[in-house]
This record gives structure tokens, C-alpha cells and sequence, in this order.
């Protein structure tokens, strides 16, 4: 990688600001963990273009990932004296037109520093990457057993709530993990946040509870608003900038999990630990095995998650095993195979069912999703196709793939950058397998609620 370009996690269209800062990814969690990892072992092996990346950005620590900044970074410049808003005003600008656009970015919002650094959590993908976790956690403590209790990453927002005196006297989101957003007004509609606490410990000084806000399903199903997943939706109700509280904040609910004792009988809703793993030799089949059960379960939840917890019981092993600059060495998170991923359109064909029912199929390179390859995806109707591809797609555009539990993959949206060839949204004027008639069979009051079908009869084509 040449010595003047950006580091990976910061590259264009800079994912942490987007995800963080306007509620609305950009790029699959899977295509930034990739990019997270090669930024690592950027810094690792030359730390020279990390300590580069940090004086010349003007955005010190913030520059990498790696270097610790947890959530969406501070404003800064990178070489050449490029503005971070302008390109970030840049690659909005060329966000595409078919597909509804996200939020607006809001006004400067009043920030807040913690009062102790909101750190995030190292992430892996394979059992490989569990196993150096467990075996790093041995070496250190040179212990050959562990007690880890293992818990669903739920897919939310991070919030801190400080205490005093036995009253709520802030809410804050976690932002660049020194300091965050004051979301105190709208935090108070939020299912799960105490107003009043009655415990000792909450009345002296100041006393800090965390957790993750989240959004239902059901709930996020009836949003509206341009918010690509559940997580985005609850980001941005919570962080509503409009005049007034938002009424869908009481479809929010903050997760404790990090606090004074007694939580739960204080009123918080806690995360019970699913699973209590005794580890002995450095074996780590029992955490894989629920890794992936809770895989299975998961399209059933009500809530989202992406990936289980690992995390160290015993406060002392703990505090032994202490903290890196941005995450605690006592815990990790096991992510699950992406459910969406980015690949390059490169045809639409045609498929004719056996109720004569004519679809369009999108083809693309090759990708995992959900742990199965795919490069094919149904449209399922031309008004469909359109609304997603665009009028005028062309091959090497980019289409963001999904694939929830065992449902056939489809493509949720395009960006119409390819250069290639035009392809064709048009349907066909007869039958791909007869080449009989074709009609409409209306099933909706939209474009998108038309069905083409062959006219022609049911022995003769061949594919009904």
C-alpha cells in the first residue's frame, strides 16, 4: 500500500462516519471487518505508516482503528490537504437515485467526553480465531483452564448512562470512545432507561451504567424513514435531531451490561448468559458448538444479533488480562457469517415456473452469503427488477446481495457506477421457452405487483 494513502478503515465512503454519525452503512459488516484486519496488519508490520497516517490526517490516535478509535472519528485532513467533508460530500453526491436515500447529515450535536473510555470488542470469524483468543487468555494468566460465559452480540447501539444522587443526569452514545453524543432528552422514552435508582451505589459521585439500545423486528418492519437494518433505524430514532421527541422512540429498548451489581433487581433489563463454558486444555468446541446453534436460532429472534460473546467470568482473571487501546483482552466477539455481501452485476436471464410465471433472474460474481456461494438471484417481477437495478443498469455495477437464514438470496440495491455493457430490464415479448404469448396476471396496485406469464399451452412449454 503506498505511503500516502489513507488508512483501510478510513478509505471513501468512510464507513465509521457513516455507520456512527448518520445512522446508515455503506458497506457490508463483513467487507469493513476485512478491512479492519488488513489495517491491523498494516500497523503491525510498518508502524511507520501508522505513525505517518496519524501526524499528517491532523487526527492523531483517530486515524486507525488499530490505533484506538472506537466509532466514527473526529474531523481531519488527509494528504494533500482534502478536506474529510468534502469527500465524504462527494461520495454522497454520487449515492444512486433508485433506491431510498438516507438520512440528511444533522446539525452539529452536542458532545460529551466520558467519564471512562468506551472501548469496543476484538471480533473472529472462525473457530481458528476463537482458539488464539482462549490460548492468549491461558498464556497470560499461565492457567490451562478458563471459565468463560458466552452470551448474543446483540446488533445495537452502544449507550452510556450516568447516575447521581439517585437520578438519571445524562445519556451518551458511545461515538469515538472518548467522547459521544448527549442524547439525554430522547433517552428518557427509551424502554429500559430509569429515570430514578434506588440502590446505594448510585448514590455517591457519579455511577455509570452501559448498554446497547435496539429495535425490534416487528417494530423496524413498520419503519420508515431509508434505514437499511434495524440497527441504523434504532441510531437514528435515538439520535433524532428534528424539533420534539420522536415518536418511535418508545420502540427502542436499552440492554444493560456493564454496571454496579444488582442490575436486574434495580429494573434494568440484563442479557443472561446463555451459556457457562469451563475450558480445560484450550479446547473451544463447546464455544463453537454454540456459536453456531445460536446461528441456527437466529432469524427467529426478536431481536437482532451478529455473533455471540466470549467473555472471561472471574473479575480478577480480568483484571489480569486487562485492556489494548481500544478493546478489553478479556472478551471477544464471534461473529457470524455475513448475510449480505457486494458484488458486480454482470446479466439478467430469464426463468419460466411451472405456473407459466416468467421472472428475471440477476446474475453477479460470485459471493459467500451466509455461508453459502451464490452469483444468481431472482427478481421475481420486472417492476421489481427495476426498482432495484435502476432504468438503465449497466454491467460492473455494484449489487448489495442478502441472504437471511435459509431464504433464497436476493439483491436489495444497486449503485449504478459499472461501464460496461447496458443490460436489459425490459421484459420479454415472448416466452423464453416456447416462444409463445406472454400477458400480465395483476397481484398488486403497483408496477411491482405484475406478473408476466406464458400464454402458450401448458405441454408445449417446456419448462412449465
Amino acid at each position: 500500500m503506498p505511503a500516502n494513502h489513507p488508512p483501510p478503515s478510513s478509505l471513501p465512503p468512510f464507513p465509521d462516519r457513516a455507520y456512527y454519525t448518520l445512522s446508515n452503512s455503506t458497506i457490508p459488516d463483513s467487507t469493513y471487518d476485512i478491512l479492519s484486519s488488513l489495517e491491523a496488519s498494516i500497523c503491525t508490520t510498518h508502524p511507520n505508516l501508522q505513525r505517518k497516517w496519524e501526524s499528517e490526517s491532523n487526527l492523531g490516535f483517530e486515524a486507525t482503528r488499530f490505533g484506538g478509535r472506537v466509532g466514527a472519528g473526529s474531523e481531519g485532513k488527509w494528504i494533500g490537504n482534502v478536506h474529510l467533508q468534502n469527500i465524504i460530500k462527494d461520495t454522497t453526491n454520487k449515492t444512486q437515485t433508485n433506491s431510498t436515500p438516507p438520512p440528511t447529515s444533522p446539525p452539529t450535536p452536542v458532545r460529551v467526553k466520558h467519564n471512562k473510555r468506551m472501548l469496543s470488542l476484538d471480533s473472529g470469524l472462525t473457530p481458528s480465531d476463537v482458539s488464539a483468543w482462549v490460548v492468549r487468555c491461558l498464556k497470560t494468566l499461565n492457567t490451562t483452564s478458563l471459565h468463560v460465559t458466552c452470551q448474543p452480540k446483540l446488533d445495537g447501539v452502544s449507550l452510556s448512562l450516568v447516575y447521581g444522587g439517585g437520578k438519571l443526569l445524562r445519556a451518551v452514545t458511545r461515538g469515538n470512545g472518548r467522547e459521544g453524543e448527549d442524547v439525554s432528552k430522547q433517552a428518557r422514552f427509551v424502554k429500559g432507561v430509569l429515570p430514578f435508582v434506588k440502590g446505594g451505589d448510585y448514590k455517591d459521585g457519579e455511577t455509570e451504567v452501559r448498554g446497547e439500545v435496539i429495535m425490534g423486528r416487528g417494530n423496524f418492519e413498520g419503519l420508515k424513514g431509508g434505514y437499511s437494518n434495524a440497527r441504523n433505524a434504532a441510531s437514528g430514532v435515538l439520535r433524532s435531531w428534528k424539533g420534539g421527541v420522536s415518536s418511535h422512540l418508545g420502540k427502542l429498548v436499552f440492554i444493560a451490561y456493564d454496571g454496579p451489581g444488582g442490575m436486574e433487581e434495580e429494573g434494568f433489563f440484563v442479557p443472561t448468559p446463555e451459556r457457562s463454558v469451563f475450558i480445560d486444555g484450550g479446547g473451544v468446541e463447546e464455544l463453537t458448538e454454540y456459536h453456531e446453534e445460536l446461528g441456527r436460532k437466529r432469524e427467529g429472534m426478536e431481536f437482532e444479533i451478529d455473533g455471540v460473546v466470549y467473555k472471561v467470568h472471574d473479575a480478577g482473571e480480568r483484571e489480569a488480562l486487562g485492556y489494548t487501546s481500544r478493546a478489553p483482552r478479556w472478551a471477544m466477539a464471534h461473529k457470524f457469517p455475513a448475510l449480505e455481501a457486494v458484488s458486480r452485476l454482470e446479466k439478467v436471464e430469464y426463468a419460466v415456473g411451472r405456473t407459466g410465471a416468467i421472472t428475471p433472474v440477476i446474475v453477479f460474481g460470485e459471493v459467500e452469503v451466509g455461508g453459502v456461494k451464490v452469483r444468481k438471484a431472482t427478481g421475481n417481477n420486472w417492476g421489481m427488477l427495476r426498482a432495484v437495478l435502476g432504468g438503465e443498469p449497466r454491467v460492473g455495477d455494484e449489487v448489495y446481495v442478502e441472504r437471511a437464514g435459509d431464504v433464497i438470496p436476493k439483491v436489495v440495491k444497486a449503485s449504478n457506477l459499472g461501464e460496461g455493457e447496458r443490460v436489459g430490464v425490459e421484459e420479454p415479448k415472448g416466452c423464453p421457452s416456447c416462444g409463445g404469448g406472454v400477458g400480465y396476471e395483476d397481484i398488486g396496485d403497483k408496477e411491482e405487483g405484475k406478473v408476466l406469464r406464458c400464454l402458450g399451452p401448458f405441454r408445449v412449454c417446456k419448462d412449465r
